[in-house]
């Protein structure tokens, strides 16, 4: 027997519903019923009746004006003329018992005297162990997901009550989206619960996987490798800044368009951490530390670091946090 025709009426009002959200998630929250009644209410009402795929715009119900064209869900878009931008990454908080790394420590002190127009972060910020698809190296203590959440709202409050007059963003990482994939994967009909998103966690630091800034693309990660910061804006033709390789450079490229720049924020969190145990003791190539960007009349001006070198937080020629280690050569036998 053939499944019966559902009506033309409840077709429509899925339908319309997505047509307003956009989205087959967001509408089905909307009304009320799960992702799946949804869905197949609106795909039976566009075969039987020839009604429009709405779902090929985020925002297909709104007017395309093309002065202004729709943005993707993924990326966010910011004008800056005249700003201050601190952007740091990879910080890989895990509990508030974790010591302060002194990349961190200087980013604290230095805040006040730089006064920043926009707090970004790059991606990373918690580290999520235990919900990764990687087994734990050992026997390696597991870190609990509350704990996590606990110190990077600790740790984000610390920015903001130095920075307080900063707008804030944030470009998720590949660690911080094992929180939804975990819960996607292994609780998916709690999709649209409260506490079920990262995001639910920090309101008040806006997310995305890509944020579009003068002349700039920002993202977590693009290339990588020992030449990611260069093949970044060689191929993206664009200023491009990044975090996820731990590195952190600025890379200068010039071409018939002129002068930019592929920079790495490095890593926020310190190397020697027990969540880099994977690296077995080898040396990487990895730069504890944070950019600060510039923008005048809408132009990047050239970009500033601070490094962690030498058991030193470095930024402007000043010592802003460690001990200077100086390494001293073993005496001949």
């Amino acid at each position: 027997m053939a499944p019966k025709s559902l009506p033309e009426a409840l077709c429509r009002q899925a339908w319309e519903a997505v047509a307003t959200a956009g989205t087959i998630a967001d509408a089905a929250r909307a009304m009320g019923v799960s992702r799946q009644t949804l869905e197949h209410r609106y795909h039976e009402g566009r075969r039987r009746f020839g009604w429009d795929d709405v779902l090929r715009s985020a925002f297909s119900a709104k007017a395309y004006d093309p002065e202004q064209p729709p943005q993707s869900m993924l990326a966010t878009t910011m004008d800056l003329v005249d700003a201050t931008v601190v952007a740091f990454s990879d910080a890989h908080w895990t509990t508030l018992e974790q010591p302060r790394s002194l990349a961190h420590e200087a980013l604290l002190r230095a805040l006040p005297d730089i006064k920043p127009t926009m707090l970004l972060s790059l991606g990373d910020l918690l580290d999520f162990g235990d919900p990764s698809r990687h087994p734990p190296t050992m026997w390696q203590p597991r870190i609990k997901v509350k704990d996590e959440l606990n110190a990077a709202r600790r740790h984000l409050a610390d920015l903001r009550e130095r920075a307080p007059n900063a707008s804030r963003h944030w470009v998720r990482g590949n660690h911080d989206d094992r929180f939804d994939k975990f819960l996607a994967a292994n609780a998916g009909s709690f999709e649209g619960v409260d506490g079920f998103s990262l995001a639910d966690h920090f309101p008040d630091w806006p997310m995305s996987w890509r944020l579009n800034l003068p002349g700039m693309m920002a993202v977590h990660r693009y290339h990588g490798g020992m030449h990611a910061a260069w093949n970044n804006t060689v191929k993206a033709g664009l200023h491009v800044l990044s975090g996820d390789t731990h590195s952190l450079e600025v890379k200068p490229y010039r071409d018939e368009t002129g002068r930019r720049y592929g920079i790495q924020t490095g890593m926020l969190g310190d190397p020697v951490w027990p969540c880099f145990s994977y690296t077995l003791g080898i040396t990487r190539l990895w730069s504890p530390g944070w950019a600060v960007l510039t923008w005048r009349g809408g132009r990047l001006m050239p970009p500033e670091l601070c490094e962690v070198a030498e058991g030193v937080a470095w930024f402007r020629g000043q010592a802003l946090a460690g001990k200077l280690r100086y390494r001293v050569k073993a005496l001949a036998a």
